[in-house]
């Protein structure tokens, strides 16, 4: 697979942050890769604002049952 992330300064405190992951070759694995990335990006924003994040499967379970839902609406 290829993961490309994209950083663009918005103002001197703010950044965008965009994180492309290509080239799945399973498909069917879309929902859980999708759950994962976002999983990491909560653990890092909470670490970032100094909170304490939410432990990473239970976040990574609910997650990937809403991209499951959100893929299968959009297939």
């Amino acid at each position: 697979t290829e993961v490309c992330f994209k950083l663009t300064p918005l103002t001197d405190d703010t950044t965008h942050l965009v994180i492309t992951h290509s080239r799945l070759i399973d498909p069917s694995i879309l929902n859980s890769v999708a759950a994962g990335w976002h999983t990491h990006m909560d653990i890092l924003l909470a670490k970032l604002n100094g909170d304490q994040p939410k432990p990473f499967w239970q976040a990574h379970e609910k997650l990937q049952s809403e991209y499951q839902h959100r893929l299968t609406e959009s297939g």
